[in-house]
């Protein structure tokens, strides 16, 4: 069965087909955000969130104060015709492995520097994502911000301050995994243990359980947009395998 697109894919693929087909043009202006959201019935947020993959991939310049621009040199027709350009998905899993370096530290300072405030918004919105996903609603907001809080609950600024200046591409890299159901409730059992390790004051177990959730959802992203390898397949069967398993002390 074809995958639902997301909203912001649907202003992302017909900007590139204009592209491609040669509606726009190297260097030429784009159309506003309004007029796109008009045109394709899209919020402005998604005309945005399109626009950021777009320059983060090279597709487009954005020009502060003076609108959104066709690259110079964008990416050809052939290429910007296939669901992701090599580009988009080399800039996500780059993203995605950024992430699989970063979280699992973030997790384990924060069982040990959260307060009780913290500790408990990060169980809420593990919470939260579970109910909604059980629930067939949308999880996104609840998935974003677990991550944040606990991005705060580590009370180091440097960190937090890095992953929230790449918000709008971790965003993109997680609406790419929640297309599948199992991935999907995989993420929620673990965002539940992650959020009870923080909770009991255990940074070494959250730290590997953060690992694990990161390593799954690279292995994930790399299965649905390259080719799998045999280390991907093991991360993934790993994941899988620490959630059978009760884990009382590392």
């Amino acid at each position: 069965m074809p995958k639902q697109m997301l909203i912001y894919e649907v202003v992302l693929d017909e900007i590139k087909r204009r592209i491609a087909d040669g509606e726009l043009r190297p260097g030429q202006r784009l159309p506003s955000n309004q007029q796109f959201s008009k045109e394709l019935h899209v919020g402005i947020s998604s005309v945005r969130e399109a626009l950021r993959v777009l320059a983060s991939a090279g597709v487009v310049r954005i020009a502060q104060g003076s609108g959104v621009f066709v690259s110079p040199q964008p990416p050809p027709p052939d290429e910007l015709r296939k669901r992701f350009t090599t580009t988009e998905v080399a800039s996500l899993g780059h993203l995605m492995e950024a992430r699989r370096i970063i979280e699992p530290e973030l997790a384990a300072l924060a069982a040990q520097r959260a307060s009780l405030d913290q500790v408990k918004r990060i169980q809420d919105y593990a919470e939260r994502m579970n109910r909604n996903f059980r629930a067939g609603r949308d999880w996104m907001e609840a998935d974003l911000g677990f991550h944040a809080a606990i991005y705060e609950a580590a009370n180091n600024p440097v960190l937090e301050g890095m992953l929230q200046r790449v918000n709008d591409l971790l965003v993109d890299s997680r609406r790419q995994t929640m297309r599948d159901h199992q991935v999907s409730e995989r993420a929620c059992r673990f965002h539940l243990l992650i959020a009870s390790a923080i909770d009991e004051r255990k940074p070494m177990l959250a730290r590997v359980l953060m690992q694990e959730h990161m390593d799954d959802a690279v292995a994930v992203f790399r299965r649905l947009y390259t080719p799998p390898t045999s280390e991907e397949k093991e991360a993934a069967e790993q994941g899988e395998r620490s959630l059978q398993t009760e884990i009382h002390v590392i």
